[in-house]
């Protein structure tokens, strides 16, 4: 990467860490900053898996109240985990660093890229990938008047957005350097197959090591973030299928596809044997459609993918296909292709938005360097003046508002300094209370807000926590909210406790709240932790000791 785009990628994060830095500011010590500045529930899961798997690489489902068997495993939040010792500030920390090094990683790949693609003018079609976003600005606009940001999705979803995904969701950019690095490889290999095979019906491969460097690469995706599998397999089987039907036989990209296979494929097996097979992981699977997160269908995706999205369409004529290089060729299929699968009749369709960014940024990159191109060609005195060379910080800058929005309304947000984003003092001494030998498998009740920090802080189990991972969630959070209403009974809430098998009893200012009350509900039960929020002990959690 040349001097440019590592300063630039210096000045995401930078700038993309502004929302810690100010939370952290905001911080009291009644009002503690959870670390987290979008998607609280999601970005505690992963916390939660880091404690798991320190102490072991298979581990139970965390974030429900059922005793699962240990069978999960995923790559990435193993070797975090290892690293975070099991604490929260180990996890924060962690995840911290993460951010640096996906988003170090995804600018590497994307400028590389960059540079198969451009040559030396790489820099500005890398500055679109990092820095573009949609049109959601306009609905940002029209908010102040209608009193309704519409189509929130269209603004929010964080696949296909670099920025968005260097400040609150690093793992996305984990998986697509991963996807990028596996291309890259794939090309590369393809420019490079030279090898002699036996039959002669086989075409010529190339070299063994970059065959296993795919092979290793899917095989990390696989394990780290299975949903890429589908992506990764299907691009360059699209583009090798299209190969073969030109040349009527077998190509050299055949070897570097079979390899992607032979990688992809254990992980795939283990992910659909474990989402099918075990009870608990099939549930959770059975949940994702809990959240309401879709692909936004198609003219709400134009307002998410925004001008690249509509610049890139010109690039995808037949004639600039067959004018373009390999690389070129490929990523109007990386386009095409992951279009195809944007709307796959899943509950995880979103997931395919990631990385997606990168070939539709590249092609309408090349659109906007042919109209400089033309322009200089023929109004040379025009692209001479010295505004001229404000118009690329310009497109760029409009590219630019709806990330400049996403990163204010973090501020904004944070400004509150409410749940979720904020725990009170009493939340945190009570979290941290759970953290005892005597305590482990203990099932936890409380508020959602604080139950998603349970298996954080500790190694307990919360009855309800997660929108997918906790097991029948809706009604396990309706319960919740009847259980701390001012309107239930002493004798129905110990009912519930002891038919439900719950140990301890969480209850503060969330729990307050989702009953309907102006503070925390007081409960004929026995404190062990007095203050703010206080911990209860029952009977079974009596007994148990």
């Amino acid at each position: 990467m040349r001097r440019p785009a590592v300063l630039l990628t210096i000045g995401v994060y930078l700038v993309t860490s502004l929302p810690y830095i100010y939370g952290y500011m905001r911080q009291t010590a009644e009002e503690r900053f959870t670390g987290v500045v979008f998607d609280v529930v999601d970005t505690a899961q992963y916390y939660a898996w880091m404690r798991a798997f320190t102490h072991n690489p298979l581990i139970a489902n965390p974030l429900t109240p059922e005793d699962g068997a240990q069978r999960f495993f995923n790559l990435q939040w193993w070797l975090l985990g290892l690293l975070s010792g099991g604490s929260p500030l180990g996890a924060t920390l962690v995840y911290q660093g993460l951010r640096v090094v996906a988003l170090l990683a995804f600018a590497w790949v994307v400028y590389r890229f960059a540079e198969l693609l451009f040559g030396q003018r790489a820099f500005f079609p890398f500055a679109v990938v990092m820095l573009s976003s949609g049109f959601g600005w306009m609905l940002v606009v029209a908010k102040q008047w209608t009193g309704e940001l519409r189509w929130p999705l269209s603004v929010q979803i964080a696949e296909p957005n670099t920025w968005f995904s260097a400040m609150a969701f690093p793992h996305l950019l984990v998986a697509a350097a991963l996807m990028l690095g596996i291309y890259l490889v794939f090309l590369r290999a393809l420019d490079t197959s030279n090898q002699q095979t036996g039959p002669a019906w086989l075409p010529q491969r190339p070299s063994w090591r970059l065959l296993a460097g795919l092979t290793g690469l899917s095989l990390v995706l696989g394990f780290s973030h299975g949903y890429d599998l589908l992506p990764v397999v299907v691009v360059p089987g699209v583009f090798v299928l299209a190969q073969v039907a030109r040349s009527r036989s077998l190509t050299p990209g055949a070897w570097p596809l079979a390899a992607i296979g032979i990688g992809a494929a254990p992980p795939a097996i283990y992910t659909l044997a474990l989402t099918r097979l075990d009870p608990d992981w099939a549930g959770v699977l059975s949940q994702y459609g809990n959240a309401g997160v879709y692909t936004p269908a198609l003219p709400q995706l134009v307002i998410l993918m925004g001008l690249p999205l509509l610049l890139a369409l010109p690039r995808l004529r037949p004639s600039e296909w067959r004018s373009a290089t390999t690389a070129g060729q490929f990523v109007r299929c990386w386009m095409v292709a992951g279009f195809s699968l944007l709307y796959i009749p899943t509950d995880y369709q979103v997931k395919m938005l990631t990385g997606w960014q990168v070939p539709v940024c590249l092609l309408a990159s090349m659109t906007l360097l042919n109209v400089a191109h033309e322009v200089r060609s023929t109004r040379p005195a025009l692209s001479l003046r010295p505004l001229a060379k404000l118009v690329p910080v310009v497109v760029l800058g409009t590219l630019f508002l709806t990330n400049a929005y996403l990163t204010t309304w973090r501020v904004v947000d944070l400004r509150r300094a409410d749940y979720p984003y904020f725990l009170t003092s009493g939340d945190v001494v009570a979290l941290e209370s759970l953290d005892r030998p005597e305590g482990a498998g203990a099932i936890v009740l409380s508020s959602p807000e604080l139950g998603v920090w349970v298996p954080v802080y500790s190694d307990a189990r919360p009855y309800v926590a997660h929108w997918a991972q906790t097991l029948r969630f809706l009604e396990r959070r309706d319960q919740v909210a009847w259980f701390f209403a001012a309107s239930t009974t002493s004798a129905e809430r110990n009912a519930f406790l002891e038919s439900n098998a719950i140990d301890l009893v969480l209850a503060g200012p969330a729990e307050g709240l989702i009953g309907g009350n102006p503070s925390a509900p007081e409960l004929e039960l026995e404190r062990i932790v007095d203050g703010q929020t206080a911990v209860y002990i029952t009977r079974r959690g009596q007994a148990a000791q």
